[in-house]
């Protein structure tokens, strides 16, 4: 696919017996993007911003506006919000309602970060600009801001959720074979081993007897930097 191409997007939900496409409709005097029964004529997929470089190693570094998920190695888990909704529709509307702590959600030993399905585990990098959220790439000096797919609201220091978008959600990237008095300005690279800070503060697991694949484990910041 190239950029600029006309795409269908279709809900690939095995549950559902009828086909679901993204598309817009005018709803309370504005245009919005929501799910229907009938094929629209399609999206054309345009850069996020100009990104101003064209270079093959470029493709490997992390870039504000970017999706990704965040694996703990160890403990084989990606950071995921509290989401006990089982359906994807459903996650939608009761993941606001429900608990927003975020917990480190334990894959199965075959799963692997790039084969999880879960919008609760995917998380947008915004790089602290209030016009310019994207469009270049993170560097270890950068502030940062995670926001969850599923609710669209931003970590916070205290291990939840919120609507807030202030300085109370910002946060660092520390690259892990450093340490956290290494500010460099190179750029971070995808796959890369990183701590998360917020203040004097680090995002750890808590200690847990037997984790138990496919479980949860509470995940808050504290002043100990744990692995």
């Amino acid at each position: 696919m190239l950029l600029n191409d006309q795409v269908v997007f279709v809900s690939c939900d095995s549950s559902q017996s009828n086909k679901w496409y993204l598309g817009t409709q005018y709803i309370d005097q504005s245009w919005q993007l929501c799910l229907g029964a009938e094929r629209n004529t399609g999206l054309r997929p345009r850069l996020f911003a100009q990104f101003g470089v064209s270079s093959d190693a470029f493709r490997n570094v992390l870039k504000g506006g970017e999706f990704v998920r965040l694996l703990h190695k160890e403990l084989h888990g990606v950071l995921a919000i509290n989401s006990s909704a089982k359906d994807s529709r459903e996650a939608k509307t009761t993941a606001k309602t429900e608990s927003k702590h975020v917990r480190l959600q334990l894959l199965q030993a075959e799963e692997d970060a790039e084969s999880v399905h879960d919008p609760a585990s995917v998380w947008q990098i915004e790089l602290d600009n209030a016009t310019q959220t994207g469009g270049r790439s993170i560097q270890w000096v950068d502030q940062v801001r995670l926001k969850n797919l599923l609710t669209h609201q931003y970590l916070t220091p205290d291990g939840v959720l919120s609507d807030e978008r202030s300085t109370r959600t910002l946060c660092r990237l520390v690259e892990a074979e450093r340490g956290a008095e290494a500010k460099s300005s190179a750029d971070i690279l995808l796959d890369s081993f990183v701590y998360l800070s917020s203040g004097v503060k680090w995002l750890s697991v808590r200690p847990s007897e037997e984790p138990q694949p496919g479980g949860q484990l509470v995940v808050e910041f504290s002043e100990v930097k744990v692995n």
